[in-house]
């Protein structure tokens, strides 16, 4: 079984709407091609687009979209908000 952990990442931050638009607000390109949400004190920061964001910004375009296994059972710590 073949797994993409992208598409993993992208399932978490469908059923997170809070954590992904947080996501798309911190990381976002810094004016010289960096992360800047990924900063670091010890080390410059990383080239954009980084995988997080590359998952937000898939997650925001299929917010509809449901657990890629549905026979896999969903906690219901990680079901978004009833609206």
């Amino acid at each position: 079984m073949n797994h993409d952990p992208l598409d993993a990442l992208v399932e978490f931050y469908c059923l997170r709407p809070e954590a992904r638009d947080n996501l798309l607000a911190v990381h976002v390109e810094d004016g010289a091609g960096c992360c800047r949400g990924c900063d670091s004190q010890v080390r410059p920061r990383p080239p954009w687009p980084r995988t997080l964001r590359m998952a937000g910004d898939l997650a925001a375009r299929q917010p509809e979209r449901r657990m890629a296994h549905p026979d896999r059972p969903v906690s219901p710590r990680s079901r978004p908000p009833a609206t």
